[in-house]
């Protein structure tokens, strides 16, 4: 599940949903907000559910506290210093040129392999983590 949502309520109901009793629950979410993560991890715990032997958390952004909290979140890291450059060579260029090509330049997010994401039997056993 990847969501934006204006209330956290909107969030909570969006889980109660997916977890209703009887039906069979999502093996993963992504969560696009870092207090979701929080928030959905809490909803896990209260219904006994295990991060990741039940359920698995990626988070599409990243926070000081992910690698604090247990399980430690798998997380997309944000290139800043990569973004920084580029932004700075398009203003010089703008400055020097008085303007930019208009064409698309993509920057890839890395992801931070944390301990909140289970692997799929099968997979190699140099790419599964210690549990």
């Amino acid at each position: 599940m990847l969501r934006y949502r204006e209330n956290p309520h909107d969030l909570l109901h969006r889980l109660d949903a997916m977890f209703k009793a009887g039906r069979k629950h999502p093996t993963g979410i992504m969560l696009a907000m870092p207090i979701d993560v929080v928030l959905t991890m809490q909803y896990l715990l209260r219904r006994g559910l295990r991060v990741p032997e039940d359920v698995s958390i990626v988070a599409c952004n990243s926070d000081y506290y992910f690698d604090l909290i247990q399980p430690k979140i798998t997380h997309y890291i944000y290139p800043e210093k990569k973004f920084s450059q580029r932004l700075a060579r398009y203003l010089l260029q703008l400055l020097h040129n008085g303007s930019v090509p208009a064409v698309r330049h993509l920057i890839l997010t890395e992801l931070h392999a944390g301990e909140s994401l289970a692997f799929v039997d099968g997979m190699p056993a140099r790419t599964k983590t210690k549990r």
